[in-house]
């Protein structure tokens, strides 16, 4: 299989597909949605304590897990996938270990930029 010089491992940016967003099997696709339902449902709630953005961390981390364990793609779009998902999965390692309020607001409204449907995945 031919390699997309795009996606080697010396890319820091993932870009779109020949101007396109890359494609996702519909499994990808409902874990991501259920991951944007995890962060909207945390904007919506009252409760902006350092322990809620702990839980919100500990369900975005079980959704990534089930988007892992259920992953069947495979090619070039399955390497754009990677190169969405690792920084994601580095922001919300980094979310449980956050220390303060405004540190755990930092790093969680990265982790909204990275789920942005402006971004070139899905």
């Amino acid at each position: 299989m031919e390699v997309d010089e795009r996606l080697t491992a010396t890319d820091e940016k993932l870009e779109l597909n020949n101007g396109a967003k890359w494609k996702a099997d519909s499994t990808t696709n409902n874990n991501v949605n259920n991951l944007k339902l995890i962060l909207k449902k945390f904007d919506k709630a009252s409760d902006k304590s350092l322990s809620a953005y702990k839980m919100a961390q500990r369900d975005l981390q079980e959704g990534i897990d089930k988007m892992i364990a259920e992953c069947k793609m495979e090619g070039p779009n399955h390497l754009a996938l990677h190169k969405w998902l690792e920084p994601l999965m580095g922001q919300v390692t980094e979310l449980k270990t956050a220390g303060t309020v405004p540190g755990a607001d930092k790093i969680l409204n990265a982790i909204n930029g990275q789920m942005s449907p402006l971004y070139p995945i899905f």
